[in-house]
């Protein structure tokens, strides 16, 4: 059993000594991820239903009703915190999926932009975005690599480097954004664009993984929980229109 869920150990070793970590680099182990859950929850059984059974005359263990049980609980537990893991997701993660869902009923025209500062990373893909729309990146505290438009597969984008190094030349300044996708939080302070030139079409509530327990980032607990979830706004914005 150990043998054929090494391939998870070794991936997972590598994946812990690289410096920059996402959660796709672990797709290639999903599968086997899964095989060892299933193999560690057989052998809990049995050595749960080894513990409490008792021989037989012929030197055998039966199938008991520990045993039925610990599959019952055990299976018990995996509900519980499979639907509060995801309510957790739906209700304290879904606001990009909102925003993305209301940039794609805009109407817009030629040469209008949409502008993303700080949540550059949850920007799902230009399957949401009209296609009279160009996307960009304003400054916005970030200091690494961001995404740029794709032109070919022979050529490398100019400014990409392997250092995850920031390039100048990546951000759109503010005064061509006709439309933003803003976050803020509590803690922040007031950012440049939260001001009389903005207009809000949309607002979601996104939790704010600074301010919040992990406990309560991974799972959707009842109220009555010690603690309580923190949450900022996102906010799809359109700059006014000059009289």
């Amino acid at each position: 059993k150990l043998l054929c869920v090494s391939p998870f150990f070794v991936w997972f070793v590598f994946w812990l000594f690289i410096p920059h970590k996402e959660e796709r680099f672990m797709v290639p182990i999903y599968s086997t991820l899964c095989l060892a859950a299933a193999i560690t929850v057989d052998c809990l059984i049995d050595l749960v239903d080894l513990a409490f059974s008792k021989k037989t005359a012929k030197g055998t263990w039966p199938v008991t009703w520990t045993g039925v049980g610990t599959w019952i609980v055990v299976g018990a537990v995996f509900c519980i915190l499979s639907i509060s893991r995801s309510m957790a997701l739906t209700t304290y993660y879904s606001a990009p999926l909102g925003v993305m869902y209301d940039v794609s009923g805009l109407e817009v025209q030629e040469g209008d932009v949409l502008c993303i500062g700080r949540d550059w990373y949850r920007f799902m893909s230009h399957f949401f975005v009209p296609e009279l729309l160009v996307v960009g990146f304003i400054d916005d505290g970030f200091k690494g690599l961001l995404p740029k438009y794709f032109t070919s597969t022979s050529a490398t984008p100019k400014g990409f480097n392997d250092l995850n190094q920031m390039d100048p030349s990546q951000f759109t300044p503010l005064g061509s954004c006709t439309h933003l996708v803003a976050t803020t939080f509590p803690s922040d302070v007031t950012p440049s664009y939260a001001s009389a030139d903005w207009e809000t079409l949309s607002s979601y509530t996104i939790l704010d993984v600074q301010s919040t327990s992990t406990l309560h980032r991974a799972f959707y607990l009842p109220p009555w929980f010690p603690g309580s979830p923190k949450y900022g706004e996102m906010k799809l914005l359109r700059r006014k229109k000059t009289a």
